[in-house]
């Protein structure tokens, strides 16, 4: 298993996110495990001795870089690293076929106390490998393998979104306060895939909205790429020409056309994952946010606790897995609208509300709840 030190340290300069200089192994994906060389298996043997523990990453196709899912993964191990003295390598999978290349290789070699992959690509290449090697311990975020060695992790997606749509109902129905908007009321979503969380995410954006104004028209679409930014310059465009005021991304690298588009048109956007806002504090208005990274960092806890169990684990607003963050815009945002968003949340959580999951059950949904109900 080929191995590379301190690997791209200039691209890893450029992420959003306090990475303290090269941690962690880059695998080859390209090399096979037999093909490693002499000077890297002693390099091995030493680290497995210093540290009986290790837990490897396989990123998705978006690799380093996304400011997002990838990104946030990556500071977990990070952490992982630093707080408790647990070595880890990642993978850079160049494609989906290489998921199952680099999973086997891992779980081949019995080095790691856990494997963590990312997202519902790899559900079937860890499905096939969880199963060939039943000892060994992986993690799955933002899908379900059931087997007894695999923990899945979900956050709901739905309750990352919908304090963000809210915002954006709010500044699209508020021109005083924000002037990039126009009269109509009128904001936008764009997610990377056609997949039940991608969805999720996209109806809990249209609640928020509509949660404060039910007739706030609210563009939908999905861009069928996390790694295409020229996709979201594009479809943001289409969204903002047609009079949205706001448009929130959920897809990845592709999101990041969407704050070209807001700064091309002047309007307002909304970040998805690690706070984005600092990439453009002009135009981003919030981050709906969500702490990957802790989410990462407690399986290694729970690794280095002999804690760690199998099974399904959801996270959301309750566990203070997901909400927003205004931290990094340069936009005013009036201290009234933080106090009502705050308001909001605490009502969603202390009466245990479910936020819809799918956008054709929202104008049901909507009718039960709305902020006519905040107080």
């Amino acid at each position: 298993m080929k191995s590379k030190k301190c690997p791209a340290l200039a691209l890893l300069i450029t992420l959003a996110i306090a990475f303290t200089g090269c941690s962690g192994k880059k695998i080859d994906v390209d090399t096979p495990a037999t093909e490693q060389t002499t000077s890297e298996q002693s390099t091995n043997t030493e680290e497995k001795t210093a540290s009986a523990k290790k837990v490897g990453l396989v990123l998705t196709t978006a690799g380093l870089g996304d400011k997002n899912f990838n990104d946030m993964s990556f500071q977990g191990m990070q952490m992982g690293e630093k707080e408790l003295g647990i070595p880890f390598d990642y993978a850079e999978p160049k494609a989906a076929t290489d998921y199952e290349t680099v999973t086997r290789q891992y779980a081949e070699s019995g080095e790691y106390s856990l494997i963590i992959v990312l997202g519902a690509d790899q559900i079937d290449s860890l499905t096939k490998v969880a199963t060939d090697f039943p000892e060994q311990k992986f993690t799955i975020i933002d899908a379900n393998v059931d087997l007894p060695n695999v923990s899945s992790i979900f956050t709901y997606q739905q309750e990352q979104t919908f304090l963000s749509g809210v915002l954006a109902g709010l500044v699209t129905t508020d021109t005083a306060n924000f002037p990039l908007a126009n009269p109509e009321k009128h904001v936008g979503i764009i997610v990377g895939m056609d997949t039940p969380i991608q969805l999720a995410a996209q109806a809990g954006f249209v609640a928020g909205a509509k949660f404060v104004d039910k007739d706030i028209i609210v563009d939908q679409t999905v861009a069928g790429s996390f790694s295409d930014p020229a996709k979201g310059i594009s479809l943001a465009s289409g969204m903002y020409s047609t009079g949205a005021d706001v448009v929130q991304h959920f897809a990845g690298a592709t999101g990041l056309g969407v704050f070209t588009a807001a700064k091309n048109e002047n309007k307002y956007a909304i970040g998805a994952g690690m706070s984005q806002n600092p990439i453009d504090p002009e135009h981003i208005i919030c981050t709906s946010e969500r702490k990957v990274y802790e989410i990462v960092f407690s399986e290694i806890k729970k690794i280095n606790e002999d804690s760690w169990k199998p099974g399904v684990l959801n996270l959301g607003l309750a566990q203070n897995a997901v909400g927003y963050t205004f931290e990094g815009t340069n936009i005013a945002i009036p201290e009234n609208i933080k106090s009502q968003m705050e308001k909001i949340k605490a009502y969603i959580i202390d009466n245990n509300i479910q936020i819809p999951s799918k956008s054709e059950e929202v104008d049901a949904w909507i009718q039960e709840h709305n902020i006519s109900k905040i107080k």
